[in-house]
Order: structure tokens, then C-alpha cells, then sequence
């Protein structure tokens, strides 16, 4: 085999995906080739740098811990009174406010309508008696008062 066949193999041999014949011819060329060896070498150091990174470093803990919190919730979670607090009556009592507050308001309203009528009456009877001028022309009471 020549350098580059062997440099396209070189891979597979470092992860012993060859057959025995060529892992003896490669093995037997790096021996003799100082580029093939170097290159070897170098792809070798490479891949334990990238075998040593992909290790990941677990806490011995952490399955308990999440476990743990599971647990918390499903207690916090299961508490039946706070529920029925939180999604029932509080939206039951902001519906009632709301309805004693429209019903106030419409009450409110209908007061100062009343007055309101109240006031127009009381107002037309004023205007009657200070505004005669409709029972009485101006003409005539001018030529009255000359006389």
C-alpha cells in the first residue's frame, strides 16, 4: 500500500474496524513510512483529546435531588383546598364584586335620573312665572306706561 491509501485507512485502523491482513499491512508501513507514523501519531493524540471531552462528569447526586423535587411538587400539588381556593372561590368572589358593582352603579344612575326629572319640573314652573312674556306682549306694556 502506498501513503495515501494508508492515510485513508489510517481511521479505521486506530478504531480496529479492519481486517486482520490490512491492520498487519498498515502496522508494517508505519514502522518503515516517518510521515505515516507522524500522522498516526498526531490523528491518535487527537481522537483520546476528543474521547477524554465527550466524558461528562456527573453529580452523584443529582438523580436524588431531581427526584426529590418531584416529589415536593407532587405534594405541593395535590393540596385540594388551596386548589379549590385559587380556581374556584377567587373567581366566584371577583364575579360576585363585579356584579354589586354594575348593580350599584344602575341604581347610582337612576337616583340622579329621578332628581334630575324632579329638577326639570320644578325649573318649568319658574320659567312660567318669570317668562310672561307669551301671556303679555312687550308692545303693550310699553304703550302702558306711557299713558
Amino acid at each position: 500500500m502506498n501513503c495515501k491509501q494508508i492515510n485513508n485507512k489510517l481511521i479505521f485502523f486506530i478504531e480496529k474496524s479492519l481486517p486482520d491482513n490490512e491492520i498487519q499491512e498498515i502496522e508494517t508501513h508505519i514502522e518503515n513510512c516517518d510521515s505515516c507514523k507522524q500522522l498516526f501519531a498526531i490523528l491518535k493524540s487527537s481522537l483520546k483529546v476528543i474521547e477524554e471531552e465527550k466524558k461528562v462528569n456527573t453529580n452523584q447526586f443529582l438523580y436524588t435531588r431531581v427526584m426529590q423535587q418531584i416529589e415536593n411538587r407532587k405534594k405541593q400539588s395535590s393540596f385540594a383546598p388551596q386548589l379549590l381556593l385559587k380556581k374556584v372561590l377567587q373567581p366566584a368572589f371577583y364575579g360576585a364584586i363585579l356584579v354589586v358593582g354594575i348593580g350599584f352603579g344602575v341604581t347610582l344612575g337612576n337616583m340622579v335620573t329621578n332628581q334630575s326629572n324632579n329638577t326639570l319640573a320644578n325649573n318649568d314652573m319658574e320659567e312660567i312665572f318669570f317668562n310672561d312674556f307669551d301671556q303679555e306682549p312687550i308692545e303693550t306694556f310699553l304703550l302702558n306706561d306711557n299713558e
